[in-house]
């Protein structure tokens, strides 16, 4: 018996130490021999656990407990056949202060040549209560059994576990295992040998537990039990309803970083259990294990939540499916998204097919997800909402390549009530971006009408910006091809977006391609056009919804009939302003020919503007016809309210070729006409057509001219009065004027009254004596403003359904 011993590394003083120690040895010869038994009376040692996961004791090597740079530590002697430690006390510094384990181990070996049968027995206690554990282990050569309880505070005892950096709360523990002795001694037994050698039930109790573990992050259990059965060669672990486990900040991926918002990337996953769960944990022949779920479990990220029945493998090189079964089901409240977008109502997305998750080398490396989704309601950064349907939806992430479908969706935008359906969309790349996206669109309508025929589709190229928002450019086609363009979109995340775009020309032919192929808005609106048309646009739209830009429309050589009219070689640009649709930019411009019945080709020159109302604010339309120029200016044109008025001037207008256009018999006359007509419509309703009304015009003749009127009706109802009026009637017909005004009235009806003033003679008459004469003519004189009406006419449909969609 040896008292008051004290073990050190070289130069170390506070090693371990014992009141007493007791060796039984049998001696085979006087060299050899050995130890029966170990008794240790009083041993005290003293152990640091504040550097986590590297426990050591004092005065002895540092990697004794933990292996150092040289490898693990070499194999202990052959042990005693008993050992036995008493009043066993144990002073450990914890990161929350010291703690005093004390109490009793024994180890029994009744044949010290063979590892069975073999009985353990430990019983540690801390006096603070922050450990307790009492084991007794027997094993022989048939059996083993492992019978105990415990209870162990994480915040003081941590540092004895590997991996664990830090750690709080408080796990109790019990023990009630046994099993084939040969299955656990054979050192080359396999996972699927062990677990069907092993019968028994592990339960552990966390309170306030947390983990900072460097494999899989901070992890949290609730309190609640926590069950582990081992029987019919599975492993069974069950937990009662309540219970969950929460990984604070797990990393995401960055592709879904990118649209996360910053509560949902914070607030860690939290996995719940809704009702009693349990997951079986069965070994796979390939060294691998296979763990199902009896029953959904509830994940969530912040404010998205997942609910799914999992089913895992994992194989023997750590590679990692999990199955979720085809109910599984994510929801999002309403959630900010990045770059202004926000859902407006809980998205639902539901498995229509088990999800497959695939982990190689603990990364996500394939993900296949068949989805539906019936509606997800969102609100656009400009504040427009959007609902979007999506019954099919796969998801495909393999590796670092990225692929969406979407199949037979849906698109609504609920304000106006505009409407796409039969939506086939797809996304692919790597998750990182650039992406492809194509994009084919079927029907299209708003209030229930369709807007544009044929089938659209959008191919572009979309990439993440420096400052987390989004790019994207490509091309796209409408109505079935027919109509085709080039845009370029920028969607930041704080700031106005942008979008440009460009199509080519669309060409129209009168036996070909019509403006009523593109929407039966314009059907019946024109007829024969020809010519091209196309469209460019730079616009901005901020978070308010304000817009900024313009919209160029270009027409080149458009010619089209309406009416008794047909508009020729109309071009130009007109540019709209996009922060006050559908108005335009001031002094717009416009040329064309205008052809009406009856009356050759004039050529128009047409500045004007339209304002947020699509009231058509007409600066001047000038007409070259009748030898000089007629010009409708300072006018206004509302089609909703069926309102015009304006001013017709004319400028050098030949007289006779008035009268030729006037077609009255016997009627002519040379000379040059200027004056101004005021015009406006007169309608009963805003709903009626109208009829052009001329107030109070003016005409006059600039210089001397003739006049000649011998018209029959004149002569059989002026002659044969008296001699004056004979003499009258004979002056006009050869009347050389030095001056002529007239005065104009139209009514309604188009019918009206000329009153000709005349000073001048006939050189035939009285020796040419003067004349000086007034003069009413009444007739129709609807024909000499018809280019002025037919040219109204052309715009006034076009206007109004404009107007309409406007207010």
């Amino acid at each position: 018996m040896l008292a008051d011993l004290r073990v050190n590394a070289p130069g170390a003083d506070d090693g371990p130490r014992a009141a007493r120690l007791v060796v039984t040895y049998d001696p085979t010869d006087l060299l050899s021999g050995k130890v029966e038994t170990l008794e240790i009376d009083g041993l005290r040692a003293a152990i640091d656990l504040t550097a986590p996961g590297r426990p050591r004791i004092a005065g002895l090597p540092d990697d004794l407990l933990v292996p150092g740079e040289s490898g693990a530590p070499s194999p202990p002697p052959p042990l005693p056949r008993r050992i036995t430690l008493s009043d066993l006390a144990l002073d450990a510094e914890t990161p929350i202060g010291p703690r005093r384990l004390t109490g009793a181990l024994s180890i029994d070996r009744p044949d010290q040549q063979a590892l069975l049968p073999f009985e353990a027995a430990v019983d540690l206690a801390d006096a603070a209560g922050s450990a307790r554990l009492a084991l007794a282990v027997s094993m022989d050569p048939r059996r083993v059994v492992a019978r105990g309880d415990g209870a162990l505070d994480l915040a003081a005892w941590s540092g004895a576990l590997p991996g664990v950096s830090a750690a709080e709360g408080r796990l109790v523990f019990s023990l009630d295992a046994s099993g084939r002795a040969e299955a656990l001694s054979n050192g080359a037994a396999t996972p699927a040998a062990l677990l069907a050698a092993i019968e028994g039930r592990l339960a552990l109790t966390p309170t306030g537990l947390s983990l900072e573990t460097s494999a899989l992050g901070p992890i949290a259990l609730a309190d609640a039990p926590l069950a582990l059965t081992a029987a019919d060669g599975a492993l069974t672990l069950s937990a009662p309803e309540g219970s969950s486990v929460r990984w604070i900040a797990p990393p995401l991926p960055e592709v879904l970083g990118a649209i996360a918002s910053s509560e949902m990337r914070q607030a860690g996953i939290i996995l719940n259990a809704p009702a009693e769960f349990g997951a079986t944990v069965t070994a796979a022949h390939d060294g691998g294990w296979e763990i199902a779920a009896n029953r959904s479990v509830h994940l969530m990220n912040g404010p998205v939540s997942l609910d799914f029945q999992p089913t895992m493998n994992t194989t023997a090189d750590g590679h990692l499916t999990i199955l979720l079964a085809a109910d599984a089901q994510l929801r999002a409240p309403r959630l900010r998204l990045g770059a202004g977008l926000r859902l407006r109502r809980p998205l639902v997305l539901t498995a229509r097919a088990p999800v497959t998750l695939e982990f190689a080398e603990g990364a996500l490396t394939r993900l296949f997800a068949p989805l539906a989704t019936r509606d997800l309601a969102a609100t656009l950064p400009a504040g427009e909402e959007v609902d979007l349907f999506l019954p099919a939806l796969d998801v495909t992430w393999v590796d670092d390549a990225l692929s969406i479908e979407a199949r037979a969706a849906a698109l609504r935008l609920p304000e106006e009530e505009i409407r796409l359906t039969d939506l086939d969309a797809r996304v692919e790349g790597p998750t990182e971006a650039p992406y492809a996206v194509s994009l084919r669109a079927g029907e299209n309508s708003r209030d229930g009408l369709p807007v544009i025929l044929g089938a659209a589709s959008l191919d572009a190229s979309v990439s993440a910006d420096p400052d987390g928002g989004w790019r994207a450019d490509g091309r796209l086609s409408a109505v079935d091809g027919h109509m085709t363009g080039r845009f370029d979109a920028r969607l930041p995340v704080d700031g106005p977006s942008a979008l440009r775009f460009e199509t080519d020309p669309v060409r129209y032919a009168p036996e070909g391609f019509q403006p009523g192929r593109i929407s039966p808005l314009l059907t019946g609106l024109f007829r024969q056009v020809s010519g091209a048309l196309s469209l460019k646009g730079d616009l901005t739209l901020g978070d308010d919804r304000a817009s900024e830009g313009d919209v160029t429309v270009t027409l080149d050589g458009i010619g089209f009939a309406a009416g008794l009219a047909r508009v020729i070689d109309l071009s130009g640009a007109v540019v709209f302003d996009a922060a006050r649709p559908p108005a335009t930019e001031p002094r717009q411009s416009l040329q064309a020919r205008l052809a009406v019945a009856g009356l050759p080709a004039a050529q128009t020159r047409l500045v004007f503007a339209l304002d947020e109302q699509a009231r058509l604010l007409i600066e001047r339309f000038a007409l070259d016809m009748l030898g000089g120029e007629i010009a409708l200016v300072d006018a206004l044109f509302d089609p909703l309210a069926n309102r015009f008025s304006g001013s017709v001037e004319l400028s050098s207008v030949d007289l006779d070729d008035a009268f030729l256009a006037l077609d009255v018999d016997g009627v002519d006359g040379e000379g040059e006409l200027h004056g101004v007509i005021p015009l406006r419509l007169e309608t009963a309703n805003a709903s009626a057509t109208g009829a052009l009304v001329v107030d109070g015009a003016r005409i006059a003749a600039a210089d001397p001219g003739r006049l000649q009127v011998d018209h029959p009706a004149v002569s059989a109802y002026l002659g044969g009065r008296n001699e004056a009026v004979d003499l009258l009637v004979d002056a006009l017909k050869n009347f050389h004027f030095d001056e002529l005004s007239a005065t104009l009235d139209v009514g309604p009806d188009g019918t009206g009254v000329l009153g000709v003033k005349l000073l001048g003679a006939n050189p035939n008459v009285l020796d040419g004596q003067p004349f000086d004469l007034n003069i009413s003519i009444e007739t129709d004189f609807a024909k000499l403003f018809g280019a002025l009406g037919d040219a109204v006419a052309v715009t006034d449909e076009l206007l109004e359904r404009l107007a309409e969609q406007t207010r």
